[in-house]
């Protein structure tokens, strides 16, 4: 429930009657008020009728389940052979173990596994774990679920005592049962070699393979887990080795399902007891590794390739499609490329044991909604396909209409689809699913927060980030300042934007010693507020941009948004020329109102302009199909009206596109208004460009304006100039062959992100271009 409260800090105490929090759940399962000090409201009421407006369809979390965890006083009480602790198992206990450990019996145990499954996918965290608990320790999947479930508990709330309880649970999984289960740890003697003869596997039992597999992925998570809490040198040798292990299982299990497939046939994995739980879970783990691996820059790849690795993201996605049963169509660089080695992923088999289609499927679908919709909507991805996402989306809803986890991929996909009001409903819906990991409500929190931003919603925006400000502690200086952004864009006087932006600086934290670089960013915002006299122009529209907010706007929202700046550029340049000469001069002489006048200019400019490309080609149509892409971007080519290469907008020369010979659009045509949206955003991207050169500190504009130019460029066909555009992105602003009328700037803002949008838009680019060659 979301109980009204005061929150008793220089800010917050003179918050509005509304300010809103929720109960927090400690790692016990108890429900505990939050730690920030609170006084109650004099006009207080029961709880039915303290109920925020904005989430007056949010359930209580208690219909759902009734399982408890334990909490830390009685997990240190769990006997160690529960707990996950170092006790050594004893020869009774290892003969009771492989006893129990028969092909069929854990065939059986896999069934009741996937009910708990069921349960997680369906929102009840407490009653898959309760499910679990009796047999972990005792079969293998129960025990794996168990590591599971408390991993993904310590990854969300980094509590010493989760974090303590998970990895000691992953090292039991992971060693002691595979210790039961074979005698000793085959692992061991490969793990400076990091490869493994695929023929080990040959003579296993069904449960020895599933051991192999379980160890994998325990010891995976276990390194991963540790990295996080402890990133002390000795732990990443000694991570990067166990991990490295781990793989070299992976990919000899992987080969030797390939080669009995290639001799055998599927009839050939009865004849070695294979099921569907063993393919999915080696073809997802391979596909995974090898999708991390893909998004780093092609020299590393190159590096990681010689140590066994491999980074084809045409192979990673074919993998995981095959685990979740997924059609797959591979990029132009397999159709189009006659030295390609890529080899379609072998099938599970034929003969289902369970219920699931395989233990992993799921996962592997969480890990594909994961890339077409999140990370698509983050990056251009060139092989990214939000069609085909939902419609796998809306057939796992079907089944699990209460999921968190479907759920709350279903309203990041309106967000992408940029319909923000849709998104806010379906995050209330979310929220009220699941109180057991409060992290996840704080993510869904912040999503809805943008959401509301997007709406120009600042009041229950406000709201929000106070919650989180109060709650999360996952980066307090961007909480804080977001909140100060949505209090100035209700108000530009309440002292308490003043306060807020002060307080910012001092919030910054080092992860491994390293600064954020968004925590940077806000902190120098908050300074140049108050270094201007308390004065910020669009701070809500800059922060929402970093956070993909502006293209998840409305056309309706857009529209106002470039109303909006169109008159803030008319009262500056109106401003300038009433400007006496008394007033401050750059070192051109140039008479000014204040020193920072053009980063004001400049902002309206590039928000403007990202607003106008959006009203004319959306970023949801970047996310279909490449070829459809192709196709819509030779529609608009036609029409669309491309100002001279040269970058200064004096340039008064322009060029109408005509259709290339031989090509045609195959499509509908795009409609007037779109193109002439176009050609503004291309204008305002021009202007800024050349105004750019006179930016007193937000120079990150120069960077990121000439990427979204490109981003623009990319989506009409015109890839010479998108190329360009990105190639000036990443050599600080300016394209090769480019005069002196354009200056590069020394350091900007957030450029390791700026280069990771170019890395993948380049990619991007050349699949289109490639693309585009084979349609006629």
């Amino acid at each position: 429930m979301f109980r009204r409260q005061v929150v008793t800090s220089p800010v917050a105490s003179s918050a509005p009657k509304g300010a809103w929090s929720t109960p927090k759940v400690a790692s016990g399962g108890a429900t505990t008020e939050s730690p920030v000090t609170t006084t109650s409201d004099s006009n207080s009421k029961d709880d039915s009728d303290e109920e925020d407006d904005h989430f007056q369809d949010a359930v209580d979390m208690d219909e759902y389940s009734t399982y408890a965890p334990p909490s830390p006083n009685e997990r240190r009480r769990t006997p160690s052979f529960l707990s996950g602790g170092s006790a050594r198992l004893s020869k009774k206990q290892i003969a009771q173990l492989k006893a129990d450990a028969t092909d069929e019996k854990i065939l059986e145990d896999i069934v009741e596994v996937e009910a708990s499954l069921e349960m997680f996918l369906n929102s009840q965290f407490r009653d898959a774990e309760a499910s679990l608990i009796p047999k972990y320790g005792r079969s293998l999947y129960f025990t794996e679920g168990v590591a599971l479930l408390r991993t993904l508990r310590a990854v969300m709330t980094f509590d010493p005592d989760d974090m303590s309880l998970a990895l000691e649970s992953l090292s039991y999984a992971a060693e002691k049962e595979r210790v039961a289960y074979f005698g000793m740890l085959s692992g061991a003697a490969n793990a400076v070699t990091g490869s493994k003869d695929p023929n080990y596997l040959n003579g296993m039992t069904r449960v020895q393979k599933h051991a192999e597999l379980v160890y994998a992925e325990c010891s995976c998570m276990q390194s991963l887990l540790t990295l996080i809490s402890n990133t002390n040198l000795v732990n990443f040798v000694k991570e990067g080795m166990q991990l490295r292990s781990a793989f070299a299982i992976i990919k000899a299990a992987f080969k030797f399902l390939e080669t009995i497939y290639e001799e055998e046939g599927v009839d050939g994995y009865s004849n070695h007891f294979i099921d569907e739980h063993f393919t999915s879970g080696v073809i997802m783990n391979a596909g995974l590794f090898t999708l991390v691996l893909s998004f780093l820059p092609t020299k590393i790849i190159k590096v990681f390739e010689l140590m066994g690795f491999q980074g084809d993201r045409d192979v990673a996605l074919d993998r995981l499609s095959t685990a979740a049963e997924w059609p797959f169509t591979p990029s132009i660089f397999v159709t189009g490329n006659l030295k390609s080695k890529f080899k379609t992923c072998f099938p599970a088999p034929p003969h289902k044991t369970g219920t699931s289609g395989g233990l992993r499927k799921s996962f592997a679908e969480i890990i594909l909604f994961a890339y077409h919709i999140i990370l698509a909507s983050l990056n251009p991805l060139p092989d990214c396909n939000l069609p085909l996402a939902g419609d796998n989306l809306a057939k796992c809803l079907e089944r699990r209409d209460r999921s968190f986890i479907f759920r709350a991929m279903r309203a990041r996909m309106l967000e992408t689809e940029a319909k923000p009001a849709e998104a806010e409903a379906e995050y209330k819906v979310v929220i009220s699913l699941q109180r057991d990991y409060q992290q996840l409500y704080h993510a869904c929190l912040w999503d809805m927060g943008l959401c509301q931003m997007a709406q120009r919603k600042w009041s229950a925006a406000y709201e929000g980030y106070t919650v989180l400000y109060s709650e999360s502690k996952w980066t307090r200086a961007v909480y804080r300042y977001v909140q100060a952004c949505t209090l100035y864009s209700q108000t530009k006087e309440d002292p308490r934007v003043t306060e807020m932006m002060k307080e910012v600086p001092g919030l910054l934290k080092k992860i491994a010693g390293i600064s954020v670089p968004i925590e940077k960013f806000v902190s120098r915002k908050s300074r140049k507020f108050l270094s201007q006299g308390n004065r910020l122009l669009f701070p809500a529209y800059e922060i929402l941009y970093f956070f993909h907010g502006l293209v998840m706007m409305s056309k309706e929202t857009l529209s106002l948004v470039v109303q909006e700046t169109t008159l803030v550029l008319k009262d500056l340049a109106d401003l300038k020329s009433s400007t006496t000469t008394t007033t401050t001069t750059t070192t051109s002489n140039e008479s000014l109102p204040y020193s920072t006048y053009y980063d004001d200019v400049c902002l309206a400019l590039f928000i403007r302009a990202v607003a106008e490309r959006e009203m004319g080609f959306p970023t949801v149509n970047t996310l279909s199909e490449i070829k459809n892409q192709v196709l819509m971007g030779r529609a608009y080519n036609s029409m669309l009206t491309i100002p001279s290469s040269t970058t200064t907008a004096t340039t008064t020369t322009t060029t109408t596109k005509k259709q290339a010979s031989g090509t045609t659009t195959k499509g509908p045509l795009p409609s007037a208004e779109a193109v002439s949206y176009l050609n503004d955003s291309i204008t305002s991207f021009k202007k800024l460009i050349a105004e750019s050169q006179k930016i007193e500190l937000d120079h990150w504009m120069l960077l990121f304006g000439r990427y979204e130019l490109g981003s623009l460029y990319l989506r009409v066909g015109e890839f010479d100039l998108a190329r360009k555009e990105f190639d000036a992105a990443q050599n600080k602003g300016v394209a090769e062959g480019e005069g002196s009328e354009v200056q590069g700037v020394k350091k900007a803002s957030l450029e390791n992100m700026l280069q990771v949008r170019c890395h993948n838009a380049l990619l991007k680019l050349k699949a289109l271009e490639e693309t585009s060659k084979m349609i006629p």
